[in-house]
């Protein structure tokens, strides 16, 4: 009996020792297993034995993606893109762990990654630049469902911390045909998005064509842009259109800027909807160049609080106004008080303080009016200097709205025209302009020139005054002065006259 407990005492103690030489043996292989991390810094990798077969985990760090484990087995190469893996040590040898960086930028509901950015898809159709965040898309088509992120999802979608780049070259289209999430975009960009190339894009969604939380810049291409059931074009900041051709269609506003202003200066823009205006902005509307029309199946066809026109061609269409808003245009237009533009026909003035336009439809330039008239010219006035303000010329007369005057040179206007007639002080030449502003059925006058002179004044030296002088004797005659003879003729006479008038007196006494 003693013998058998022995024996067993002896066999458990060889079972024990032989028990923990074998775990001896997996914890240092274990711990020899080696797995390269690709690259540095990419991600890191835990490590569960279980009997010489180890379950290894790829954890990816921040701004990294998992993109597969290469290893050889029993001398042979092999890849597998799970992320947890199962290695046998015995068989397994040469064990890699890959990861990539990762851009926030889906393209077809696929992520772009340094591995994959020189060529998306393989076929040379999307690629990325990461240097200068430049998507470029040449003959790339996708129709489905694309990326996802809470309530946004686009064929393209471009995430925090990118402005992107979209230059297109070819035909491209992406529709996304997600019906899940509640805002499906064809391009959804959180940050800036500038588009040019000489390609053309469709992009089409159920509720925005184009959605952009930042700066939305259109430089070249052509676009064709819709959201079947809201916007066309919905930007959180500006919009600015410089070239191309964009058509932008949308059951809401076609191109709306929310939070920002819509400025044109290029490009022929189209941009329609059904239930809204063609196009709004939060801040100024602002037109210089390009060909614009912005026309809506409802009330408003362009609205802003300030509508700004200084060039381009535009044409806006609503039933109840082309233009919402103050207008201020430096271009003459002409409104229709309906939208097919067949009543009610009346010039616009140009306006530097704004006008509110009653119209169904607007269009700038307007059609061909006759220019106004000046009846009677203005004409300079003769002046001298006084020291005082001076009305430089005598009013003009208008035909078909308002004379206006401006001072300028001999060449151009250089003062603002107003309907004062302008004034000097200082003795010169003076360069008065004048023309008529028209009214609503006539265009402007073509400006002319007066040319006004303030004379100096004459000078005022005082004459001298006069003093009474006596006039000189004339000297008595002298005895023996004899330098006269009329003289003494004449006192001879008179003396003889006095002495014959004396003597016949003293006779007359003498008879008596």
């Amino acid at each position: 009996m003693k013998m058998k407990k022995r024996f067993w005492g002896i066999l458990l103690n060889l079972v024990m020792a032989l028990g923990l030489m074998i775990g001896m043996s997996s914890t240092a292989h274990a711990a020899d297993l080696p797995i390269t991390i690709d690259p540095v810094g990419g991600g890191t990798v835990t490590k569960t034995e279980r009997t010489g077969v180890y379950e290894c985990t790829a954890h990816p760090a921040e701004g990294y993606n998992f993109q597969n484990w290469t290893y050889t087995l029993i001398g042979e190469p092999k890849t597998d893109t799970s992320i947890t893996k199962s290695f046998d040590s015995s068989t397994a040898d040469d064990i890699t762990a890959h990861f990539v960086k990762a851009y926030p930028l889906w393209v077809g509901g696929k992520q772009v990654t340094s591995a994959n950015a020189s060529d998306i898809f393989g076929d040379g159709k999307a690629s990325y630049n990461a240097e200068t965040k430049t998507l470029t898309l040449d003959g790339y088509s996708f129709s489905g469902t694309g990326y996802s992120y809470q309530e946004y999802s686009g064929a393209i979608y471009a995430g925090e911390g990118l402005d992107l780049s979209l230059v297109l070259s070819g035909t491209n289209s992406v529709v996304n045909n997600d019906l899940s999430s509640g805002m499906p975009c064809g391009i959804y960009a959180v940050g800036a998005l500038t588009i040019s190339g000489n390609g053309t894009l469709e992009a089409e969604a159920k509720q925005r064509g184009i959605s952009c939380r930042g700066k939305l810049t259109i430089i070249d291409g052509s676009l064709t842009v819709k959201g079947v059931s809201g916007h066309g074009m919905f930007v959180d900041g500006d919009v600015e259109i410089s070239g191309g051709t964009v058509s932008v269609e949308g059951a809401s506003d076609g191109i709306c800027s929310q939070g920002g202003s819509v400025t044109i200066s290029g490009g022929e823009v189209t941009a329609k909807s059904k239930n809204d205006p063609g196009v709004s902005a939060q801040g100024q509307i602002k037109i210089t160049g390009g060909k614009v029309t912005a026309e809506t199946e409802s009330r408003i066809g362009m609205s802003s609080s300030n509508v700004t026109i200084e060039g381009g061609e535009i044409i806006a269409l609503g039933n109840e106004k082309g233009i919402r808003g103050t207008v201020v245009n430096a271009i003459p237009g002409t409104g229709w008080t309906n939208r097919d533009g067949t009543a009610g026909k009346a010039g616009i003035p140009v306006s530097a303080s704004g006008q509110s336009l009653d119209y169904k439809k607007v269009q700038f330039p307007g059609e061909s009016l006759p220019p106004a008239e000046v009846t009677k010219a203005p004409t300079a006035k003769t002046l001298t200097y006084t020291g005082s303000a001076q009305e430089l010329v005598t009013a003009g007369t208008p035909s078909g709205g308002t004379m206006q005057y401006a001072i300028g040179t001999k060449d151009a206007a250089t003062g603002s025209y107003t309907t004062s007639i302008p004034t000097g002080t200082d003795a010169g030449t003076y360069y008065v302009w004048y023309k008529v502003i028209g009214d609503k059925d006539h265009n402007d006058s073509t400006p002319a020139c007066v040319t006004v002179t303030i004379q100096a004044a004459a000078a005022t030296t005082a004459a001298p005054t006069a003093v009474p002088t006596e006039a000189p004797e004339k000297p008595l005659p002298k005895t023996g002065d004899n330098a006269n003879p009329a003289l003494w003729l004449l006192l001879s006479v008179l003396a003889l006259g006095s002495a014959v008038f004396l003597l016949r007196s003293l006779g007359r006494k003498g008879n008596r």
